[in-house]
């Protein structure tokens, strides 16, 4: 009797006192409670692309490590499990145990930078958004996303000594954390890796100017250098890998034209305006590659399209798109439950923290929208899913000021009464944004379809096509006389 005493004292203790454990633990309830209100589903057309390949659901029949849009190493694992086990679901449990890890590194490293009662609410509020993104509705580039920032925040907490392991062994534990956590990214998609990665390393110099945490210029420049060095050793090991993957398409003539197509689709989906059209014989070869593969048919893919808009697009914009801009898109992004997070957590630093809060808030805004106006103007990236990709990292750069806001009001001075007031706070924000968008979620009492999922074509039929054409004309004919 005394010894399960001891030892329940000690569990109780333990979770009291182990930020660790508590990281682990908030996030665990949040995945079981996920998967116990939702149903699960994949949302974008490339999820299911490589799903199926890894099942074997496709021409082969077998399964393909060739997955396309991650690394073929990262198909390799999930093969070599699907063989071992195939009757569970390898796809949902790969990408679930990557979330898991990159969302609790980012809630412990919140906690302990600090562990006051506002922190932890806001801690769990940002929580409870990733999870629902990253669980009911998973998906590679969420995954390469979350992951990318948890390297970066890794890498500033061990520059800033916030939030790091005490001692040099547990130092370099922590550095070759980071590094594998910023390869698993790129594993996952290398483009959504480099793109978030380099908007957080971009959001991380922020924070040191703005709040310029070193005591001299000599402890800075070891810190920034060091940094510099984590960085660009994970870029590189990076940039090492995703060869390593072209290089295995290339040896294979069977698959080795559906490269060019992963390169458009990827660029389509990351970064910077392609210089380069498909020719004619390149799209046939792609076509009879990816039909040997047996997942698309190329011939109905409007990333082709895409693709030549953007080998077209100019990078100065007309003054109609900046109006078109201002005046659209604030509709656009209303659609997006993440913007609410991101407001919510703006107007928390701005109304109860001090100068640099504030000065992050209003950075945050200008460097956000000047993004999403990238994004929208030259990425050709409009449809809502992806502004939570954005969105993520500047919420992750609210993440770092938690500890500059004190949230104390003069008519609730006492702590209790404070703490109920930003628990109600907190929970307001995520219970609207989740009744907002409760018909974009798949909860269990949706009897209808969630979502529609980001199709990679149009899956319309050319024969289709001239039906409701000729169909147009003869109303058109019909109304005229």
């Amino acid at each position: 009797m005394l010894y399960f005493d001891f030892v329940k004292d000690r569990i109780i203790n333990t979770i009291k006192t182990d930020i660790l454990v508590q990281s682990l633990l908030a996030n665990l309830l949040i995945l079981v409670g996920v998967l116990i209100f939702m149903t699960p589903c994949l949302e974008n057309e490339a999820d299911f692309i490589m799903e199926g390949l890894i099942s074997g659901d496709y021409a082969s029949g077998t399964p393909q490590v060739s997955v396309m849009f991650s690394h073929f190493l990262t198909g390799s694992l999930l093969c070599a499990l699907e063989r071992l086990i195939p009757v569970l679901p390898w796809y949902f449990i790969f990408h679930y145990l990557v979330c898991f890890s990159a969302l609790s590194v980012i809630t412990f490293l919140t906690l302990k930078r600090s562990s006051s009662w506002e922190s932890r609410l806001l801690t769990l509020a940002v929580m409870i958004y990733m999870a629902s993104e990253c669980y009911a509705l998973p998906g590679y580039v969420k995954t390469a996303a979350v992951t990318a920032v948890a390297a970066s925040f890794m890498i500033l907490s061990v520059i800033t000594d916030e939030g790091s392991f005490s001692g040099g062994k547990q130092r370099i534990i922590f550095i070759i954390a980071s590094l594998a956590m910023g390869l698993i990214s790129s594993l996952i998609s290398f483009f959504v890796f480099f793109a978030v990665f380099m908007l957080c390393t971009f959001l991380g110099a922020a924070y040191l100017i703005i709040t310029r945490p070193f005591d001299n210029k000599s402890s800075a420049i070891r810190a920034i250098a060091s940094g510099v060095a984590i960085a660009a050793g994970i870029v590189i090991i990076a940039v090492a890998f995703y060869y390593l993957d072209r290089l295995h398409y290339f040896k294979d003539p069977a698959l080795s034209a559906s490269i060019a197509y992963r390169l458009g689709y990827e660029k389509c989906l990351s970064f910077g305006i392609p210089s380069f059209k498909f020719r004619e014989a390149e799209l046939a070869a792609a076509r009879d590659a990816l039909q040997r593969l047996g997942a698309l048919d190329p011939s109905l893919v409007d990333t082709n399209e895409r693709l030549l808009y953007m080998a077209q697009a100019r990078l100065i914009p007309e003054p109609h798109e900046v109006f078109n801009f201002l005046r659209f898109e604030p509709d656009n992004i209303s659609h997006v439950p993440f913007i609410y997070l991101w407001s919510f957590l703006a107007y928390f630093l701005a109304r109860y923290g001090d100068r640099k809060t504030r000065i992050a808030v209003a950075l945050s805004i200008i460097s956000g929208v000047l993004l999403l106006f990238v994004m929208r103007m030259f990425l050709v990236l409009g449809y809502y899913r992806m502004y939570t990709l954005e969105i993520i990292p500047f919420v992750w750069f609210f993440i770092l000021f938690f500890k500059d806001t004190h949230y104390r009001l003069e008519e609730a001075m006492a702590g209790k009464k404070t703490l109920i007031m930003l628990a109600v706070d907190a929970f307001l924000i995520v219970y609207l944004s989740f009744a907002l968008f409760s018909d974009d979620l798949p909860f269990r009492w949706n009897d209808e379809a969630i979502y529609d999922a980001e199709l990679l074509y149009a899956d319309v039929s050319f024969d289709e096509e001239e039906d409701e054409a000729a169909t147009e004309a003869v109303t058109e004919d019909a109304s005229g006389q």
